[in-house]
């Protein structure tokens, strides 16, 4: 293990690629909620427009409730964008790759079924991918994470807080 584990981080202003890679990764957030609505519209007029559920304020507060959930997750995930824009700066981080890590979680929800007396599970995993440059912890995308060799050298360049990966560097063994 070497002795001297500490990653160089750099403060540096954002350039013309660094900003246009930030805005093209805001212009799915920002497509997506239209994409839902039409969605829920579609639904609705196909199979709900004959129903009472809408009519009922169960029913509006059900889809009010999921909405503003819906939109303020939305919301957070453009503003995380829209700050590293504002702030116009980046961290570049330089070191050794000491260790990377996967970590994939599986969450199953149960839900009972009233009428026949059964149950039914539904289960989703996510998969998050990191990278320790000198015992440091950093997120990466899973594009990133195949090119990575434990022991190389890395020059990694991230927006500061949507962690969005500017740029990844991945050179020979580093001498110290």
């Amino acid at each position: 293990m070497n002795n001297n584990l500490n990653p160089m981080k750099e403060k540096l202003p954002l350039n013309k690629q660094d900003i246009k890679k930030i805005r093209n990764h805001l212009i799915p957030i920002l497509v997506f909620p239209f994409l839902v609505v039409g969605m829920f519209y579609g639904f609705y007029s196909i199979f709900w427009s004959d129903s009472q559920f809408l009519q009922d304020k169960t029913g509006q507060y059900m889809i009010i409730g999921f909405s503003v959930f819906f939109f303020g997750i939305i919301a957070y995930m453009i503003s995380t964008s829209v700050i590293d824009l504002r702030r116009c700066f980046k961290y570049r981080i330089t070191g050794t790759i000491t260790d990377k890590k996967m970590d994939v979680r599986t969450s199953t929800t149960h839900s009972p079924n009233g009428k026949t007396g059964s149950s039914s599970s539904h289960s989703s995993t996510s998969r998050h991918y990191y990278v320790y440059i000198d015992d440091v912890q950093y997120p990466i995308e899973q594009q990133h994470y195949g090119k990575l060799k434990v022991g190389k050298a890395i020059v990694l360049e991230q927006a500061p807080k949507s962690h969005l990966t500017l740029l990844l560097e991945v050179t020979e063994n580093r001498t110290h």
